[in-house]
């Protein structure tokens, strides 16, 4: 057994077992994940007996704080996503003890501390390559421009609410050509906050070591002029908030912009709304561009993967096909999954079979 997962309701009896059992029996897990509030701080101490466990994964759990966690000195990837009551002191011993490759602690509240004790509490993680958080401002900032390792950040959580002029502009019905009602000064430009949100992309531009990015496509989109800033990207992950018709507004020039990522060779975009005619333009452009997932995003057709290999015949060698084309809980045009259909039947998961040398199509 070198695996564990323990998920409520049947995590608790797994849980005993774990406490009371021989320990040689696990003696050989290397990572451990838990799901829920199955665990609390004291339970932190039999995981100590686990002397190969490498990766912790602890999800939506409002009792852990953080202690003990620093004890287990061989773990190098911790997930404390959604631990609500996580301490800022337990963190700090955390990093301090231990020689972290991977920290994900999105979702999960501790109390600002003043800004040079944000720049100390990561200036001992030399290791640290991967990390997972959510936007907090100027900390945010300082933890960028002290983790000299890192390589893969992913920031989530931005406040990309409009503001009362945005909203206004969006109200306003359409207006005859020879009466027109100015729309309301926008002001968001002004928000402080949106001035910290630019100053992370410039520090971000400046940090050529991180190739691989993750962010919202709202905040993205808001501040698409930074992205050719960003030519050391290798891999691109973007998120959107909300899905429909009701969200994300994509501007024009968006996969033009994408598309000026020389470097590019992974992208993936999450709930976007007929966002295809992009992703094509995107692979024309993007010449390393060899791997593509799209999840639960609106409006897919065969018709898609079709085109790509139009575009990968004359755009790509042939030591760099097949192109990898991953849908994850696609919706075509009458909100069917489509990856869902497309398992029903080995002739229905076979149906790209035509093209397979230019394009790998992959339903999950």
């Amino acid at each position: 057994l070198t695996d564990a997962t323990l998920e409520n309701p049947l995590g608790m009896e797994m849980l005993r077992i774990f406490r009371f059992e021989d320990s040689n029996v696990f003696r050989n897990i290397t990572r451990f994940s838990v799901d829920g509030t199955i665990l609390c701080d004291e339970d932190m101490e039999f995981l100590a007996n686990l002397t190969h466990l490498e990766n912790l994964s602890i999800i939506r759990n409002s009792k852990v704080t953080g202690k003990h966690i620093a004890e287990l000195s061989n773990v190098k990837e911790l997930q404390l996503s959604g631990c609500e009551n996580l301490s800022h002191y337990f963190l700090v011993d955390i990093l301090n003890s231990l020689s972290l490759n991977s920290l994900d602690i999105r979702h999960s509240t501790f109390t600002d501390v003043a800004m040079h004790l944000t720049n100390l509490m990561w200036l001992r993680c030399e290791t640290l390559v991967t990390l997972k958080i959510d936007w907090r401002l100027e900390h945010t900032i300082m933890t960028l421009q002290t983790l000299q390792s890192l390589k893969n950040i992913e920031v989530r959580n931005f406040n990309t609410n409009p503001c009362a002029a945005c909203i206004q502009n969006e109200l306003l019905p359409v207006q005859d050509q020879n009466f027109q009602i100015p729309p309301p000064r926008c002001t968001c430009a002004d928000e402080p906050e949106t001035r910290l949100t630019q100053r992370f992309f410039r520090t971000l531009a400046a940090r050529t070591s991180i190739t691989k990015l993750t962010l919202e496509a709202e905040v993205l989109c808001r501040n698409l002029n930074y992205l050719p800033h960003l030519q050391q990207l290798t891999h691109l992950s973007i998120i959107a908030k909300k899905i429909g018709r009701d969200g994300l507004c994509v501007p024009l020039n968006f996969p033009v912009i994408i598309g000026q990522l020389a470097n590019l060779e992974y992208l993936y975009l999450s709930r976007f709304f007929y966002c295809f005619d992009y992703l094509i333009y995107i692979v024309s452009r993007c010449s390393r561009l060899n791997e593509v997932r799209l999840k639960q995003c609106v409006g897919f057709s065969d018709v898609v993967a079709y085109d790509l290999v139009e575009v990968l015949k004359r755009k790509r060698t042939k030591d760099q096909l097949p192109f990898r084309f991953y849908m994850i809980n696609l919706k075509d045009d009458s909100s069917e999954t489509c990856s869902e259909n497309s398992s029903d039947s080995q002739q229905e998961v076979n149906r790209f079979e035509d093209i397979a040398d230019y394009i790998k199509v992959i339903f999950l």
